[in-house]
């Protein structure tokens, strides 16, 4: 995993920091896989504190949803920027992502 990605366990919930992109994305992924096959997978991941995505940091949030799911868990994230959210929209992903409170959906609705 990168140096500047990484994430904490806190609860029912993941805090991601640093960069979710295809560089950091599978330190990420090998890290986080318990978790999300235990069975009681994080509620909530908390992006509030990433600075930069991409597609495959998108894919990788898809993969916990769907397998949080898979355990009877739905997975919300929180703290989203814009530019993920845009991201998201762009890939028709927003059914996908359960988002609670965050920062795109204001700036949508307020222009």
């Amino acid at each position: 995993m990168s140096q500047d990605a990484g994430f904490e366990s806190e609860g029912d919930t993941l805090r991601l920091h640093g960069g979710l992109d295809l560089a950091t994305v599978a330190g990420l992924w090998s890290s986080s896989q318990r978790l999300f096959e235990s069975t009681q997978p994080p509620a909530r991941v908390d992006v509030s504190a990433v600075d930069r995505v991409d597609s495959a940091g998108v894919a990788l949030l898809v993969q916990w949803v769907g397998m949080a799911r898979a355990r009877g868990v739905a997975l919300r994230v929180e703290g989203m920027s814009p530019a993920m959210g845009d991201l998201i929209a762009l890939a028709d992903l927003e059914p996908l992502l359960p988002v609670v409170d965050d920062q795109t959906a204001r700036q949508r609705e307020n222009p």
